[in-house]
């Protein structure tokens, strides 16, 4: 049959699409010759029946095998524009943008193919279309995300710092890029101070809430100037009950996917803060140090403090320090602008981890202590080791990771620019505290606290379980990885502090 004596086949089913008659044309094409219903025309005509009819996945079906066919690739796209976004199955999607997409100069089918490989997480092949999607509209804050998020989770994680350098030299917006910081966090502290204030430069959102990364949070909660931070800070300066009055607002309003327990236990935690009245001693000044000092103990106690890599000990130090000088404990508090973990020591300190090791010396003796309590939170993991190499009375861990290389390299790639700068900088023993701990003489005691129904978090105690003087605290019902909220909410925090 020529093509004119198909085209009058055809012409019947295509009067009832035409009248949005999806059924009818089905039955038609049904009863025609092979040669006519699976030929390329027939196999777009049936697309476009099975969509009207809200058969998507047969539409897609039917489109892909009309490329197959040899239909004109913007023939097929013309069909598949014409269909619902919300309503397609993403298999048969990806199986038919597999072939139109490479053949198409339309935006929208190439941003579409990038997403569903990285949904299929098929990040090299979404790496390369999402890079085409952003060379077919620079402007596509989505498109510049899809290629961060693709590198992100290669081989070579590394990579992703130059996709947010080209972005930042094309005409998008901010792309929302995940986890940022933790992103920048991985290069050399003179790139990432550079990189870091170009972004805040061109997108000065971007390095607010992008900052969480599984285990290594990197976004404090209670931005400057928040309700919350009001709160703490009324708190502090005594005004009890104006605070309250402010974090019974933001537990109320504390809802949603970005729920937290800092803030579903405000109240309850801003009631227990010391105001001027009792405390012993001045709070500490906070001026961003990597070393936040207190005035000497008056107890012979002194809390010294591993901040995470949002350089908070679950809250910031200032808030935390409250309660040091409540009872007359002096407080150190220690962050790594390096964001090597504490593993290479503190810049400020020392050049390696012995050096620090010695100068934590000299500054706790400065600060007559007699009793030494090591808190470490989430990324502060190194407390576990310092805490014993310093020969620590207690030290706590608050939901530390105990390896960096066994857990989180799975599921959870956020992390993974940090990941590969603390292999390359150190030796895998020095990346894993079982080994550490296990090579050291000390038995100082351990207590891990953690969410036990937050399934990283028990697995990194978990990990440590059965080591001398290791002890496992899980809080039942708790899921979240903050757990600070909860230890001062129910006293424990305090008590560790008392002589």
């Amino acid at each position: 049959m020529d093509r004119t004596d198909q085209s009058d086949a055809l012409a019947e089913p295509r009067r009832h699409l035409d009248a949005e008659d999806g059924e009818s044309a089905t039955i038609l094409l049904d009863a025609l010759p092979a040669e006519d219903r699976d030929s390329p025309e027939g196999l777009l005509l049936r697309a476009r029946a099975e969509a009207l009819m809200g058969a998507s996945g047969r539409a897609l079906d039917a489109l892909r095998r009309a490329g197959e066919a040899g239909a004109d690739p913007q023939a097929v796209d013309a069909v598949y524009e014409g269909l619902d976004p919300k309503d397609l199955p993403p298999g048969p999607e990806l199986a038919l943008l597999e072939w139109l997409a490479p053949q198409v100069e339309r935006f929208a089918p190439v941003l579409r193919h990038a997403r569903l490989l990285v949904r299929a997480r098929r990040f090299g092949e979404a790496e390369e279309v999402a890079r085409r999607a952003t060379a077919l509209n620079p402007s596509s804050p989505l498109a510049h995300r899809l290629v961060y998020v693709s590198v992100l989770r290669s081989d070579r994680p590394e990579r992703a710092v130059d996709a947010v350098r080209a972005a930042l030299d094309s005409p998008t917006k901010d792309p929302g890029y995940p986890a940022l910081k933790m992103t920048l966090a991985g290069m050399e502290v003179e790139d990432r101070v550079a990189l870091t204030e170009a972004v805040g430069k061109r997108w000065p959102n971007a390095l607010g809430s992008a900052g969480r990364g599984g285990d290594l949070t990197m976004a404090g909660e209670g931005a400057k100037g928040s309700k919350e931070q009001r709160a703490y800070g009324l708190a502090l300066d005594g005004h009890t009950e104006e605070a309250m009055a402010l974090a019974q607002e933001v537990e109320a309003e504390n809802v949603g996917r970005h729920a937290s327990v800092r803030k579903e236990l405000a109240s309850s935690v801003i009631a227990r803060v010391p105001g001027p009245d009792a405390r012993q001693r001045p709070l500490v000044e906070d001026d961003g140090s990597e070393v936040i000092r207190s005035a000497p103990s008056q107890t012979g106690v002194t809390l010294l403090g591993f901040t995470d890599l949002a350089h908070q000990l679950g809250y910031p130090v200032r808030f935390v320090d409250a309660f040091c000088a409540a009872t007359g404990a002096a407080s150190l508090f220690l962050r790594d602008h390096s964001y090597r973990l504490f593993i290479g020591g503190v810049g400020s300190l020392a050049p390696d981890r012995a050096g620090t090791i010695e100068a934590l010396r000299h500054e706790l003796v400065a600060l007559n202590t007699e009793r030494l309590i090591v808190v470490g939170q989430s990324s502060g993991f190194s407390a576990l080791n310092y805490g014993r190499e310093l020969g620590a009375a207690a030290i706590y861990g608050l939901s530390i990771p105990s390896s960096i290389d066994r857990f989180l390299t799975g599921p959870d790639s956020r992390a993974r620019a940090l990941i590969g700068k603390l292999r390359r900088s150190f030796p895998p023993e020095d990346l894993d505290l079982r080994i550490m701990l296990s090579a050291l003489p000390s038995r100082a005691p351990i207590e891990l606290h953690y969410g036990a129904d937050r399934d990283t978090d028990r697995g990194h105690a978990e990990d440590l379980e059965g080591l001398e003087g290791v002890t496992l605290h899980p809080m039942e019902g708790h899921n979240a990885h903050q757990v600070m909220p909860q230890l001062i909410a129910d006293g424990r925090f305090q008590r560790w502090l008392e002589p």
